[in-house]
């Protein structure tokens, strides 16, 4: 214990950016109260924690051996304990060692959701090809290029066999063949890897400009919403449409599209937002698809009278959670004037997940403040609460690990199939490895009109669609959950006078 402090008093003195601990001994708590000690001064590095990877049988060996403690010869739960100590800190960071032997694929990909630092990458593990050359097993370059994704810096250990250079440009070939391939999708995305935002709210607030532009530009949501109205249309040789929350004009395009020239479409484009609106009457005025076809109407929709029968109303008002930018409760009222919505129906999925820097995120948001004792979510369309843990976030899901199956929550249909728009699920989510839960990913699903779906589940997500990123909802604080065991979820929609919120 002196001797870590000496070592920490001096990399501090160096003003370096990271000290590499060694591997953790199996009586963690003297070094993570003199991290922790640490960590309460104000500290410029980071402490990155070498932990190996251990295959299932060495698990099984070490926990047979007397000079183990047991629960702790996983040098994940070593890791898990550490953190936990030093009350999750942003400086507390791991170094993950390669070795011969790997672990579960369950067991590996927790290693996702940790704020991974460096991977350590033996000489030893390395094999000679019929060309000479260095390479690592197959098991090794998978796992590699699945940590290279969080783009970790790589370090080689112990002595090579063959020159330096030949070990770094195979590496170096190994991360750049497997890297995904950058489409348009995955660059507009990028710059939003692991950023909290806060969930829009167009029923309170009037979108800008800038952000109308941005889910414009989304190349397969308005394609499916054509191809459903155009399903709708189907031989009618005439058709009412009300676009509820038109915007821009991105949906009363995609319904002129549909019906080109076989049905004589008369759309009312609905808008409350009045910089919107100019957009929308310049397009009536100037485009030929639009003159004489498109009726401008600066409303909200939840008080516009339609004047004349209406045979369907398409709307775009799904968030990330499906009900979360109250899809439900605006087109409640709207239900009266028609029996046919598009979207039809929509359901919301959750997923638990490690991610500990999101919750680290979480916890430093709106006050910054450590978070208080456990509590219930936050109102959607209210002031944001004092705690960002009672905050329900969009984010860009990247350096994280999802750690059981996705399981549905919540559902709408439209027509409405349930007089209440209040929800309750309780779901039961079995874990396969000792792992840390930080918090529940949701998603949606939707199916626009017969059979035709926008998702972003990630079982039947629609490629090449950026317009939602998942919902974080973070725990107040995280839960370990042993191997085998199972995680109870609740979940709460609630609803009072004009309020929706979030419990859980």
């Amino acid at each position: 214990e002196a001797a870590l402090t000496r070592e920490l008093e001096w990399a501090s003195h160096l003003s370096l950016a990271a000290v590499l601990l060694p591997p953790l001994p199996a009586d963690v708590y003297p070094v993570a109260r003199r991290l922790q000690e640490t960590f309460q001064r104000a500290t410029s590095w980071q402490a990155w924690v070498r932990c190996r990877l251990v295959s299932r049988e060495e698990e099984a060996r070490r926990r047979e051996d007397p000079s183990s403690t047991g629960d702790v010869a996983d040098p994940w739960l070593r890791w898990d304990r550490v953190r936990r100590l030093c009350d999750h800190s942003a400086a507390l960071c791991v170094a993950l060692e390669l070795t011969e032997t790997l672990p579960s694929v369950d067991a590996a990909r927790r290693w996702r959701g940790e704020p991974l630092k460096c991977v350590l990458v033996p000489y030893a593990l390395f094999r000679t090809n019929e060309a000479g050359f260095p390479v690592l097993p197959k098991a090794h370059q998978d796992l590699l290029a699945s940590l290279a994704k969080l783009e970790p810096q790589l370090c080689l250990t112990g002595v090579p066999t063959h020159p330096r250079q030949s070990y770094v440009s195979y590496l170096r070939h190994l991360i750049a063949s497997r890297a995904p391939v950058m489409d348009e999708a995955a660059i507009a995305e990028r710059p939003y890897r692991d950023y909290l935002q806060a969930p829009l709210q167009p029923l309170a607030d009037n979108l800008e400009a800038n952000t109308y532009e941005t889910f414009e530009r989304d190349p397969v949501k308005y394609a499916r919403y054509e191809e459903a109205v155009k399903k709708f249309l189907g031989e009618r040789t005439s058709a009412v449409v009300v676009v509820a929350g038109a915007g821009r004009g991105p949906l009363v395009a995609a319904v002129l599209r549909a019906a080109s020239d076989r049905c004589n479409v008369k759309v009312h484009a609905v808008e409350k937002n009045a910089n919107a609106i100019v957009t929308l009457r310049h397009r009536a005025s100037t485009e030929d698809a639009w003159r004489g076809r498109v009726e401008v109407h600066q409303s909200d929709m939840r008080r516009w009278a339609p004047p004349c029968p209406i045979d369907c109303v398409v709307s775009e008002l799904l968030g990330s959670f499906g009900d979360n930018e109250l899809s439900p409760e605006c087109l409640e009222p709207v239900e009266r004037w028609t029996s046919t919505s598009i979207p039809q129906n929509y359901e919301s999925f959750l997923q638990p997940i490690s991610c500990a820097r999101l919750w680290f995120d979480a916890r430093r948001a709106n006050t910054g403040l450590p978070a208080g004792p456990p509590a219930v979510g936050a109102c959607i369309g209210a002031p944001p609460p004092d705690r960002g843990l009672e905050t329900p976030f969009v984010v860009k899901l990247h350096n994280f690990a999802p750690l059981s199956a996705v399981q549905p929550a919540f559902r709408f249909d439209h027509p409405a199939s349930e007089k209440s728009l209040e929800r309750y699920c309780a779901l039961e989510f079995p874990v396969a490895v000792d792992c840390t839960v930080h918090g529940l990913a949701g998603y949606f699903e939707s199916e626009l009109y017969d059979g035709v779906m926008i998702s972003i589940n990630p079982a039947t997500f629609s490629t090449g669609m950026f317009s939602w990123f998942p919902l974080f909802l973070p725990f107040s604080r995280p839960v370990f959950v042993a191997a085998g065991s199972s995680l109870e979820v609740r979940l709460w929609r609630r609803r009072e006078g004009d309020r929706v919120w979030y419990e859980w």
